[in-house]
């Protein structure tokens, strides 16, 4: 049996298909500019925990109703069996339709952007400077519950954010506050800039921890304002991506800082 989706979005046509018999989702998609295709195939373990997709988040959430009838609970490893208690014991009625909150602003002259958190999973609402509103699939329900949201927030939000997705569990999952992200206290971080160039400077790699987020880029040639791109406190913790290869050495010395920073609760 064959289950299957097919949208389109930015000139580009996608199609999700579940295939009970081989047990995987095959997920593709053809530009529309140039017909070229696109097609990666992924055991249901593996969907459980997440892929790398832009899969609308309701689609999502009919791939993962299927996942949970057929996936073989025996066979999963600590991590996948985290993922799968939290589906498994998850009601969604008990999650407002739609909740939004204010992210902190990287810069300040920014439009306001904020996270929509729906039965579905959270959106990213842009606000454009003409008062616009864009909406973009921005996180799963069960990443949000472990890793934090990707955006940062004002405490206030964190906390909200835990208690709606805790009440909205059922108590056989048997999760605590403690097994969801972590709180930080943004006002403990210090502001440190590691930077890495084989050139002498004219071109290289920045990691920067920006009290309440996290900043990875370079530069090139061209100049110092070489792109990037940033994200929560909360999302770059515990694994500290981008901090690999050159940057490896500072690992320890930032571990330091965010444990320091690390709200207890009870």
């Amino acid at each position: 049996m064959k289950t299957s989706w097919q949208y389109s979005k930015h000139q580009t046509n996608y199609k999700v298909e579940f295939d009970l018999e081989l047990k995987s989702i095959r997920y593709s998609y053809v530009y529309q500019s140039t017909n070229q295709k696109y097609q990666s195939t992924y055991s249901i373990e593996d969907f459980l925990t997440g892929i790398s997709s832009n899969i609308p988040l309701k689609i999502e959430t009919k791939l993962m109703a299927l996942v949970l009838q057929h996936i073989e609970e025996e066979r999963l490893n600590e991590n996948q069996m985290h993922h799968y208690r939290f589906w498994k014991y998850l009601d969604r009625t008990k999650l407002p339709q739609a909740i939004r909150f204010k992210t902190i602003k990287i810069h300040e002259h920014w439009p306001d952007h904020f996270l929509e958190l729906t039965p579905f999973g959270i959106c990213h609402i842009h606000t454009k400077y003409d008062g616009t509103e864009l909406s973009q699939n921005a996180q799963r329900l069960d990443h949000l519950f472990f890793q934090g949201p990707k955006e940062p927030l004002d405490l206030e939000h964190r906390l909200k954010i835990k208690e709606l997705l805790l009440a909205a569990l059922a108590p056989k999952a048997a999760f605590s506050t403690k097994d969801l992200f972590p709180l930080f206290d943004y006002t403990k971080i210090p502001i440190k800039r590691y930077e890495y160039s084989k050139d002498g400077g004219h071109s290289g790699h920045w990691w920067s921890l920006e009290s309440n987020h996290v900043s990875i880029g370079g530069w090139g040639r061209g100049g110092r304002d070489g792109g990037g791109h940033h994200t929560s406190i909360e999302a770059a913790w515990p694994k500290l991506n981008g901090l690999s290869g050159e940057f490896d050495k500072y690992r320890a010395e930032v571990m330091v800082f965010l444990k320091t920073a690390i709200i207890s609760e009870h």
